[in-house]
This record gives structure tokens, C-alpha cells and sequence, in this order.
């Protein structure tokens, strides 16, 4: 089960160009998402989670099941077993680790790019790679030899393999070129951990500059003072165990936040007047969202804020003859 999930303001940025009737149903419509969005963070459950996870491995421990140099040579191993297939609409990319190497699929990504591809007529193909999922597997063999006495010896190999799947934007029967393909796996995270006497405290991780507004119940306001804001995070209770129940972030300006951490603010006649006098400023693109509010899924005893400080890349370039 997921521990964390995200929730944004992205899908009510700005107003279809609609007219008379239309345009009011969209505005209506955008008004009630946010309304419901940011209640949902503010509010406190009805009935908190207290359920946990209880050896769940944090992120930044998982990188060092395997060492660099080992990382470094099951890179290097899958990029040179690069294969690629066709069906249909649908291009894929796949490789095997080494023997016995196993890497977590979470820490582990590839990116492809297209060089030049064309199909049997010459015309350029294009991929679809907005989807970006990528499919672990494994592969089990066995096989069996007499030692000098006799006795059968039995050695039993796995090998995990790792494919991805891309979209073939125009039809082509057969497709010819080259792809660029990059993997990586993260070997290290920056994270800090913040707890409820954190708050009012400036803290730093990974560049980024931060100051704590406040650490209550299931809700944590932090502002960022410096950097960028793109970072994972995690719930945990006070006994350093995160939560099996969604949690979720949102981003404000410092202004909307303060109203929203108002006891009144979700009444709806208060609520809706203050939404008609900042709807403008509330959805433009263009807004600075510098304070990032998580509800946990029970209450708060530690926040982890989390990224990757170092991966292990290989990139390699392949051919295509399908």
C-alpha cells in the first residue's frame, strides 16, 4: 500500500474559454474542487489512522543494500544487453541484471530518447514517452553437476529483468535507427526529518532552505525560504513508523495559507467570498506557492522530507532494425 500521495492545484489553473452558462458551471466547478482540496488538508479527520508500517525501510536505507562498485557493474551489464522489440503500436526496450543482483525497482529509472528513427517508407518515426513506467521481472534457472564424488550439486541462479514500453506515434510497419538510452539508479538521498518542537525553526536539506511554520495534529505548514520544492516525503507517528493511510501535500501563497489556517475559513459563505476577491490571483500560473502544507494520514510525530543526492548513470546508444 502506498504511504504517500500527492494532491494539487495544477488541474484548476485557469478557465476554459467558454461562454455565458458553460463558463459558469466551470468556474462553479473549479471554485467547489478547491474548496473541497483545501479542506480536506486544513480539517482534521474524524478518526485519525494509528495503523503503521512497522519495519517499513526508509528510502535512504535501501541504497545501501548494494555497493557502488556492485551498482556501478549491474549498469554496466544491463545497458550492454540492450534489446528492443516491436508489436503493433508499441516499442519495447528491454535487459537483464547480473546474476543475483537485486535493485529496487523505486531507485531505478530509464529514460528514452529517439536519435533518428524512420519506417519503411523513410519518414521519421516519433516515440511516445510520456508514459514511464518500467516493468521488473525475473528469471529463474537451475542446472546440476557431479563433484568428484559423486554427489549431485544443485545451483540455482536468479537474474531480474527490467523492460519499457513506448508508443510508436505514427503507424509504421517496420522501424530502423537508433535510440539513446539512459538508466540510472539512486545511491543516495538527502532527507531531514521534522517533528512538532521544530516548529518556527529554519532547517536546510539538500540546498533547499526552509522554515517550519508549524507541526499540529495530522497537518505541517513548511515555507520554503530558498531553492526548489520538488521533494518527496513521508508521515511517521512518533514512533518513527509511517503511516499505512494516504497523506497528502498542497502548495499555497503565504496569503491563502494564512486564511486557510483560520478557524473559520471553511465555512462556506466565508470561504466563497474570499475565493471571488483572489480567484484571479489563486489561479494563475504564474503564482508564487511557496508554502507546502502535508496532512498525515494520523498525526504527525516526524515529517521526512526526501531526495535523491547521487545516482549511478550509464548511457548507452542503440540500434533499431525491427
Amino acid at each position: 500500500m502506498k504511504i504517500t500521495g500527492r494532491i494539487g492545484l495544477g488541474v484548476m489553473l485557469g478557465i476554459l474559454c467558454l461562454s455565458g452558462n458553460a463558463q459558469k458551471k466551470q468556474a462553479d466547478f473549479i471554485k467547489d474542487l478547491l474548496y473541497a482540496q483545501c479542506k480536506g488538508v486544513f480539517k482534521p479527520a474524524d478518526k485519525p489512522s494509528t495503523i503503521t508500517q512497522k519495519e517499513y525501510a526508509f528510502p535512504w536505507s535501501k541504497t545501501a543494500k548494494i555497493e557502488k562498485t556492485s551498482l556501478e557493474a549491474a549498469l554496466d551489464s544491463l545497458m550492454g544487453g540492450i534489446s528492443c522489440s516491436k508489436s503493433g503500436d508499441e516499442l519495447k526496450v528491454q535487459s537483464k541484471f547480473p546474476a543475483n543482483i537485486d535493485v529496487d525497482s523505486k531507485l531505478f529509472s530509464m529514460s528514452i530518447r529517439s536519435i533518428s528513427l524512420q519506417n519503411e517508407k523513410g519518414m521519421a518515426v516519433s516515440l511516445d514517452t510520456s508514459m514511464n513506467f518500467v516493468s521488473f521481472g525475473s528469471e529463474f534457472h537451475s542446472s546440476f553437476e557431479t563433484d568428484s564424488s559423486g554427489n549431485t550439486i544443485s545451483t540455482n541462479t536468479k537474474r531480474q529483468t527490467v523492460s519499457r514500453s513506448v508508443g510508436i506515434k505514427n503507424a509504421a510497419k517496420s522501424i530502423k535507427g537508433s535510440l539513446a538510452i539512459t538508466c540510472c539508479i539512486v545511491d543516495g538521498y538527502d532527507y531531514v526529518r521534522i517533528q512538532p518542537s521544530d516548529a518556527g525553526k529554519e532547517i536546510s536539506f539538500g540546498g533547499i532552505k526552509l522554515k517550519v511554520l508549524s507541526v499540529k495534529g495530522q497537518v505541517a505548514a513548511i515555507k520554503v525560504v530558498e531553492g526548489s520544492i520538488n521533494f518527496d516525503y513521508l508521515v511517521a507517528d512518533s514512533n518513527n513508523e509511517p503511516y499505512m493511510g494516504m497523506s497528502s501535500k498542497l502548495s499555497f501563497a503565504q496569503q491563502d495559507y494564512d486564511f486557510f489556517s483560520m478557524p473559520n475559513a471553511f465555512d462556506k459563505a466565508t470561504f466563497d467570498a474570499y475565493y471571488l476577491s483572489n480567484k484571479e490571483r489563486m489561479l494563475s500560473k504564474d503564482a508564487v506557492r511557496d508554502v507546502i502544507v502535508v496532512k498525515g494520514a494520523g498525526s504527525i510525530g516526524n515529517l521526512y522530507l526526501y531526495k535523491p543526492a547521487s545516482k549511478v548513470t550509464r548511457r548507452a546508444e542503440v540500434a533499431v532494425n525491427l
